[in-house]
């Protein structure tokens, strides 16, 4: 079992050179060995995604869970699921800190890890703490917090909680977005101009009298409405 672990894991580290057809075909055929391995086990393999098969068992490998519990976790795909990854483009990745695959939509590098995304909110945060001229003891007081709690978000030591960048976001008077554009730009649009664009859009919105802005949002009313009355 513990050379079959070393295998699945080096095909891991090789499927980001492989095409995907070929590297599933390879997974196909070691599921094949795994099931004629797992007989008479209760463990049950149906493997709709091979290359989630082979996360899952490299993640359970990594942790020593795959060892211990002398079997498999494997999640039944339905067809619904299949088809809303495929449609949505998500690709199945391994987050360190589960002992299963997860699924995440690719960024325009690839898929960034949770410390990297962690690093970008954390480089955001610092930015915009220096650009009103607070030091970090002065925010950490305005938190509630102390100077060395704080720091560890800069330093992006520990994560931000949902409530706590609200939080920060009163305390700076920046929108969530301030903080989490740079680590997922790819969310505001298919390609970093794209992205770029409508992040500046927003900000330029954001920053106009309500007089104004209601102006603007009749003008996209009726843009929306003639789109949608020639569609």
């Amino acid at each position: 079992m513990g050379v079959l672990a070393d295998v699945l894991a080096k095909l891991h580290d090789c499927y980001q050179v492989c095409h995907r057809e070929c590297c599933q075909t390879i997974v196909r055929a070691l599921m094949l060995i795994v099931k004629a391995i797992l007989v008479g086990r209760d463990t049950i393999i149906t493997c709709r995604r091979p290359l989630h098969f082979l996360l899952i068992l490299h993640s359970q490998r990594s942790h020593g869970s795959y060892i211990k519990s002398g079997g498999l976790r494997w999640e039944r795909m339905t067809e619904k699921t299949d088809a809303y990854i495929e449609s949505e483009g998500l690709e199945a990745t391994v987050d360190p800190k589960l002992d299963r695959a997860v699924y995440r939509r690719p960024g325009f590098d690839g898929v960034a890890t949770p410390q990297q995304m962690d690093e970008a909110i954390a480089r955001a945060l610092r930015a915009h703490r220096k650009g009103k001229g607070l030091s970090r003891a002065e925010v950490a007081l305005l938190l509630g917090s102390l100077e060395q709690v704080y720091g560890r978000y800069e330093r992006a030591v520990t994560k931000l909680h949902a409530t706590q960048v609200i939080h920060l976001c009163e305390v700076l008077r920046i929108l969530p977005d301030d903080l989490l554009y740079e680590a997922a730009p790819h969310l505001w649009g298919e390609t970093p101009e794209e992205a770029h664009e409508r992040r500046r859009v927003l900000k330029l919105i954001q920053e106009l009298p309500f007089d104004t802005l209601r102006s603007i949002s009749a003008i996209l009313d009726n843009i929306f409405a003639l789109q949608k009355s020639q569609a």
